[in-house]
């Protein structure tokens, strides 16, 4: 997997983050756990539907949209 991609793509979305830091937490984590950009994406898509509150829901969305042109 490359770290410092998905890292750069947190960092590109910054701007548009209202929860950034709840975002980068929950990426850190799936960092530690998953061993490819696909299981990182699809456990944030996971997480969106899960999620309550629709704030970092779309903060999540938001950070998939740039996953997926990442992965490209």
């Amino acid at each position: 997997m490359r770290v410092e991609e998905v890292r750069q793509a947190l960092e590109d979305c910054k701007p548009y983050l209202t929860n950034w830091r709840a975002i980068e937490e929950l990426l850190n984590d799936l960092l530690a756990e998953s061993s490819s950009i696909n299981s990182v994406i699809e456990d944030l898509e996971e997480r969106a539907t899960e999620e309550s509150d629709p704030t970092l829901r779309t903060d999540i969305r938001i950070l998939v949209s740039r996953l997926k042109t990442v992965r490209a």
